[in-house]
Order: C-alpha cells, then structure tokens, then sequence
C-alpha cells in the first residue's frame, strides 16, 4: 500500500493498480525514478523474473519483427532512442507473457542469441487520457544486474522526454490491440492551422509568409517554436507566452543524391547578429530522421547532426555566404513539423 501512495503521489494519477499487478519490484523502480530524477542503476537481483525467454505460451502483441517466431513474443511499439552527442539508436518494446502493460525491451538492432530484456511500462499520468513512459534496460541487452532506469513524461504527436529535457522516445510503431493504449497515437497529426497552434500554445506567428513551423527540443531546455518562412528568414519562441523574436536569420532545404534531406537553420535565439551580420550563433543542420512509412509521416522528426558530407557544406558555404556557417553545434537537438502551410 505504500508503494501505490508514493507512486500515486508522485505522478499524480488514479490508476495505479494496473503498475502494481504488472510487477511490485518494477513499479518500485518506477517511483524511485519519478521522485528523484537521476539516472543512478539499480539492482534488479530481487526483481520478479521478467518474460523467459524459452516460454512458448508468451502472448503475441503487434506484428511480426525481428525476433518473431516460435517461443519468441512479438513488437509491441518500435521507436528511436535520442541522447544528446550519440547516435540515434532504435529501441523495440515487446509484448510480455503475463500482461497487457508491461513490456521488455530490446536496445539496438536484433542480434543473434540477444532477446528482449529489461521492462518498460505505459503509465496513466495527470488525469488525462496521456501515458508517461517508465522503462529500464541495459544497452547490451544481456546486463541482468544492473539497469538503467528512465522516466519520460509525453511531450505530444509521438514524442517523449525525460524531465530534465535530455533523453528522449520518439515513436514509429505502435501496434495498439490489447497491448498498447490507443491514446498514444491520437494525436499524430499536425495542425490544422496557426489559429489552432496559437489556441493550444499561446505563441501567436504572423500567418503571412509562414512556411513551416517547428517544434524545437533542445537538451535541457523547454520545448520552444520556430517558424520558418518563406522569405527564408526564422523567428523564435521560448514557448512561455511571450511574442516571438523578429523575423531574422536564414534557412533552407537541401536534398542530396542519396534521397537525404536536410533543413539548414543559422539564428540566434534572440536575434542577434555581430557586426557583419551574421547571425551570433553556429548553424544547426538537420536531417530527417521518420521517413513517409512510420507514423510520424505527417509530423516527421528531423535530427541534428554533427557531420556533414562534402557536398553539403559547400552548398552551405556557397548559400549562406561565407565559412562561418560551417561551425556547427556538436549537441543534438532534434525538432517536429507541426504545421506548413499549403503550397
């Protein structure tokens, strides 16, 4: 009965019992993350087993993946895993032989002998109809002592984020059934309108001229807007109420031979340009990251990057004016298309 209080408690929601029939130990994990934040490992030697490998009664989730077949459960949800300064890595949650919410995990790309482990769990949050995310798992998948526990709290349109801005699950698939909370892909669209944006949000953008605009998720920082427009000048939002920054710097778009594409922005969050005018901040590249075949297609997720090939870079230089723009910001942010107005 403690446990339910804390966790009650701590993420303020009145469906706790589901948590604690999954698993007394996990939902143990899961508060101790809610209340402190920090991601120290915790030992798992006194954890209920999680799904065994070998049982051929697991419940089958979703549809088939990488590791379907006889004796094996079946994905649940797939998405990308998002550390600032390390590459985006794909992290599969699959169904467990037991329950209908709680999930073990799979890190990285499926491996011969390397089965799901860890657990990861949908958890009711605020009262309202959004799941946050608990979940747990070594980046080897076969670390059984120790792992690492995460808790992130729905950022919208598909995207979670841990609450001091710096992990962050960006969902692909979702294979919803019995398994997966219908909820979670509710909202997997983009607005209909700014009018709608500036109703939800607040943040106002002066429709005339706006081309695309930008859900911008920085590390450690709040979720903030850009707007990008047409005459390829940027504005920015903190996102807190107050009117964005005066139309400023510049973007583009670029599309290599290979089909990547890009959007290159160069800004300063306030505004402010040195004496030649340019722009007192590094540029930020972004390459797309969900591609048309996901469930992100209308409100694709574009990630930075750190490098960027020979044919890019001079493009840049050649566009912008200038070697400057070659200094590129190393952190990874990564930011949502929210809206873009019709053509």
């Amino acid at each position: 009965m403690l446990i339910k209080s804390l966790l009650s408690q701590a993420i303020n929601v009145t469906l706790v019992q589901p948590c604690m029939d999954i698993c007394p130990s996990v939902a143990v994990a899961a508060c101790a993350r809610i209340l402190t934040f920090h991601s120290k490992s915790v030992s798992v030697a006194a954890f209920t087993k999680m799904a065994d490998s070998k049982e051929e009664t697991a419940k089958e989730c979703g549809s088939g993946g990488p590791l379907s077949g006889e004796g094996l459960r079946k994905i649940a949800v797939t998405g990308e895993w998002l550390v600032p300064g390390k590459e985006t890595v794909k992290i599969r949650f699959y169904g467990h032989a037991n329950s209908q919410q709680h999930y073990t995990v799979l890190f990285g790309s499926p491996e011969d002998g390397v089965e799901p482990n860890g657990y990861q769990l949908w958890v009711p949050h605020d009262g309202t109809s959004s799941f946050a995310l608990a979940l747990g798992f070594h980046y080897t998948n076969t670390a059984t002592e120790t792992l690492k526990p995460h808790w992130l709290v729905h950022a919208g349109r598909g995207i979670w984020r841990s609450p001091n801005q710096w992990a962050a699950f960006v969902l692909l698939e979702a294979h919803t059934h019995d398994c997966v909370p219908a909820s979670l892909t509710d909202d997997l669209k983009p607005y209909s309108s700014l009018a709608e944006f500036e109703g939800v949000t607040g943040v106002k953008f002066e429709g005339d001229g706006a081309k695309l605009l930008l859900k911008w998720c920085a590390p450690e920082k709040t979720t903030a807007y850009v707007m990008l427009r047409r005459d390829e000048s940027v504005q920015y939002s903190t996102g807190d109420g107050r009117d964005p920054c005066l139309p400023h710097g510049v973007w583009d778009y670029f599309k290599e031979n290979d089909g990547k594409e890009y959007l290159v922005t160069w800004f300063h969050w306030k505004g402010k340009r040195n004496i030649d005018g340019i722009p007192q901040a590094e540029a930020t590249v972004l390459e797309r990251m969900t591609d048309d075949s996901c469930m992100l297609h209308d409100v694709p997720v574009w990630r930075a990057v750190g490098t960027i090939t020979h044919e890019l870079e001079t493009w840049m230089i050649r566009k912008f004016t200038g070697t400057a723009v070659r200094e590129m910001k190393h952190w990874h942010i990564f930011v949502q298309v929210l809206w873009q107005a019709p053509n």
